[in-house]
């Protein structure tokens, strides 16, 4: 008896430790595929700094579909996902970069070190200009097509994201 005692705090931890983790993979899995506050509206033509100095804004992507992706130096998922986004690049995909919440140095150096995927690549420093966007973590892709937000993918791009879930969505 007293080994049942002892047996049944271990199996009740150790159950709300196996609910706790798949409750917490669900709002994960969840979150990862919520609809951007934008979704379905036109992107905004909000003036954004360039990596080389220039200000540049969405206004060139509304003939194309294309995916915006935002990264940043200190962020280890986004180091993660850009050796695939060169894949992407090496394929056609139209990608433009949002170095968000980062140093214009340290982004440039990021970009040498990894590669740069991206058609140009903008800078929000302080995470004001893209507050419309809803942008609350790297990495983020939205896909744009003719000029409309139609999708948000929170976290880094996988092949296997691209094949089931962006991919289509980019004819």
């Amino acid at each position: 008896m007293d080994k049942n005692k002892r047996l049944l705090p271990k199996i009740i931890l150790g159950f709300l430790s196996l609910l706790v983790a798949v409750l917490g993979m669900g709002v994960i899995h969840v979150y990862s595929q919520k609809p951007a506050p934008l979704t379905g509206r036109e992107l905004a033509a909000m003036p954004l700094q360039t990596l080389n100095n220039g200000i540049k804004n969405f206004g060139h992507i509304k003939q194309e579909t294309a995916l915006i992706v935002t990264f940043a130096s200190w962020c280890p998922s986004c180091r993660e996902e850009q050796p695939f986004l060169m894949e992407l690049k090496a394929e056609g995909v139209p990608l433009y970069g949002l170095a968000w919440l980062d140093e214009d140095a340290k982004t440039a150096a990021f970009l040498n070190e990894m590669g740069n995927p991206f058609i140009w690549t903008y800078t929000d420093n302080k995470g004001e200009a893209t507050r419309p966007l809803g942008i609350s973590g790297t990495p983020e892709t939205f896909v744009v097509k003719n000029g409309y937000i139609i999708f948000k993918y929170a976290g880094p791009i996988t092949p296997k994201i691209w094949n089931d879930v962006l991919k289509p969505m980019m004819g």
